[in-house]
């Protein structure tokens, strides 16, 4: 009796380890996933941020440019009035 009791404990121990292994296989899944979908944000935001980056240095060019062109252009005319 005492056998069949210990064979018994070990089935019930066994089938426990295969449902805990069950449930663990999917949780490590999803954990991976879950880290890949994270690094994936993690790029775009850096891509974002240069891409912000570049913008902003465009706009201070073309404020840049068109600063040297109002003075180029008042330049000129305070010239032709100086000249006329």
């Amino acid at each position: 009796m005492l056998l069949q009791i210990t064979y018994q404990d070990k089935a019930t121990q066994t089938e426990k380890e295969n449902t805990i292994e069950d449930i663990l296989k999917p949780i490590t899944k999803l954990c991976i996933k879950v880290d890949s979908i994270d690094n994936e944000i993690q790029k775009l935001k850096t891509n974002e941020d240069n891409l912000k980056s570049k913008a902003n240095t465009g706009q201070q060019h073309d404020c840049k440019n068109a600063e040297l062109s109002q003075s180029v252009t008042l330049g000129n005319t305070l010239k032709s009035i100086i000249f006329v």
